[in-house]
């Protein structure tokens, strides 16, 4: 994954990082109808240290299975990196294992969401965790 240096630029931004071209797509009507979100889109691991870099996400929806590098392996990148760590982290995953939930505890994630979800409890977390400007 190339190396997250540029510097964060506010403005509320939301990544979505999903190889579930549906669960894009849902994703992008949501925070398209909910209004006041700009939002990119990376289909793997890789392409999301990219758009991390370039677009400065004040959020990221982090799928766990995604390819080239799992959506842990990116949260740990995001938090490690000064420029990058106030960034909100919100896990996805079809995977409920106790594997998966140790890596979500261990990896900086601000939270968990346990794919299908109510499209309200994702408001619900968003408007508590980014705020106008930026994350907190």
């Amino acid at each position: 994954m190339p190396p997250l240096e540029a510097a964060r630029s506010g403005g509320r931004r939301v990544l979505i990082v999903d190889d579930d071209e549906p669960i894009v797509k849902m994703l992008t009507k949501f925070f398209t109808e909910l209004g006041g979100y700009e939002i990119a889109t990376a289909a793997d691991g890789l392409d999301a240290g990219v758009q991390v870099a370039r677009f400065h996400p004040d959020l990221v929806l982090l799928d766990i299975e995604i390819p080239k590098v799992d959506g842990i392996a990116v949260c740990r990148k995001i938090k490690a990196d000064p420029a990058t760590r106030n960034a909100q982290v919100l896990i996805m995953t079809g995977f409920g294992t106790p594997e998966h939930r140790k890596a979500v505890a261990t990896c900086g994630a601000d939270g968990f969401i346990a794919k299908p979800f109510a499209l309200p409890a994702l408001k619900r977390w968003v408007r508590e965790h980014v705020r106008d400007g930026g994350t907190r």
